[in-house]
């Protein structure tokens, strides 16, 4: 069953976003090639720091891209401190055609 993930990183900024974005070779704009399971992703920030909102294919999926590429890319980027990570199960999902 499909996962929403939300995760906050404190302190973090959109240009925190653009480099943990060249570290994964992603830009904006450019959905490329979409990691393994991922469904959608949204991004932006506020004065409590950086907001991703993803769904995915599982939260197996997640876990595997957060272990073998984003952690990697958030370090380079020089992301420190634990990022508050919530999820739960899509009931449901509306997406443009």
């Amino acid at each position: 069953m499909a996962v929403c993930i939300s995760v906050t990183f404190p302190g973090a900024t959109l240009d925190t976003y653009m480099a943990v974005l060249d570290a994964l070779g992603m830009s904006v704009g450019d959905p490329g090639e979409r990691p393994k399971g991922a469904v959608s992703h949204v991004a932006g920030a506020d004065e409590h720091g950086l907001h991703v909102i993803d769904v995915w294919e599982s939260r197996a999926d997640f876990d595997a891209f957060m272990q073998a590429s984003l952690a990697p890319a958030l370090a380079k980027a020089g992301v420190t401190g634990q990022p508050q990570v919530d999820h739960f199960e899509v009931a449901n999902m509306m997406a443009p055609e």
